[in-house]
């Protein structure tokens, strides 16, 4: 293996579908890996490692938040790999525990390889259930979806789809993403696995999201996105509604109502000219 030929590499392993019993990997399925090594800096901006892997097509590097690197590499075999290096030490097992990808490796990992001496016993694939967010993250939310509804309909009756859709997608889809997991877990127990920026949403989300979500996409067109706009509100609009009855916490509908007459009238004024 390539680790064998390093000094510097202390553990490696199999993360993803590959490495889940579960949702297990099919043809289009990454090779994601977890790279444990003295220095991680090493490899920052550094990619001649990567031909030992085979030919080379596309090297994308990113640093993470947390001071984590990662390599998105595609192969010209048509592989593609996430390289993911972070620091190692003389606890792995206390690393692991404590960091962002643990939920990771509880859902399956493979130990591919491990440095004489480095012991680490994984973290069993039993996940804990995701914390309830409090009221005022979930206020918070809410209006910031309002106020960025409001946005894109001030863009889309201007005509400036490009920057509209933009709003859509990059501000408010996240958003509603994760709308639309607090209220499966309202609804159906804190111990539903949501998974994570809708993977796997038909067998988790109530069906009725299912039947509403196409009503949210729209084509390149201004009375597209004020289809897409309306059907977005209003499947958010419920969701949270919902989701406030079941956790007892206030949903701002004064607020919503006032924003939304505002975004009709844009659309009606759009309409009549």
């Amino acid at each position: 293996m390539w680790a064998n030929g390093r000094s510097d590499i202390q553990m490696v392993l199999l993360v993803g579908s590959l490495a889940r019993e579960t949702h297990p990997a099919d043809e289009w399925s990454d090779v994601d890996l977890i790279l444990f090594a003295d220095d991680i800096e090493v490899f920052v901006g550094q990619d001649g490692w990567l031909a030992d892997f085979g030919g080379v097509l596309v090297p994308v590097f990113e640093r993470h938040q947390s001071g984590d690197v990662e390599w998105l590499v595609l192969f010209a075999d048509g592989v593609k790999a996430d390289f993911y290096f972070t620091p190692g030490g003389e606890n792995l097992a206390a690393l692991v525990d404590s960091a962002s990808y643990k939920p990771v490796i509880q859902r399956g990992a493979k130990l591919l390889y491990s440095r004489v001496g480095t012991m680490v016993e994984l973290p069993t694939a039993v996940l804990q259930p995701p914390s309830r967010p409090d009221e005022a993250e979930f206020l918070s939310l809410i209006n910031a979806v309002l106020m960025n509804g409001h946005k894109m309909a001030k863009l889309t009756r201007r005509g400036d789809v490009v920057r509209a859709k933009l709003v859509l997608e990059s501000l408010m889809r996240p958003a509603l993403l994760m709308m639309i997991a607090w209220h499966a877990q309202a609804l159906f127990g804190a111990e539903r696995d949501t998974w994570y920026n809708g993977r796997f949403l038909s067998e988790w989300a109530d069906s009725r999201v299912l039947a509403a979500l196409p009503n949210t996409y729209g084509g390149y067109s201004t009375a597209e996105t004020w289809r897409s706009l309306f059907g977005f509100l209003i499947l958010f609009r419920w969701l949270g509604e919902e989701t406030a009855v079941q956790w007892q916490y206030t949903f701002p509908n004064e607020a919503a109502d006032q924003i939304l007459t505002w975004i009709r009238e844009m659309y009606l004024d759009t309409t009549n000219t």
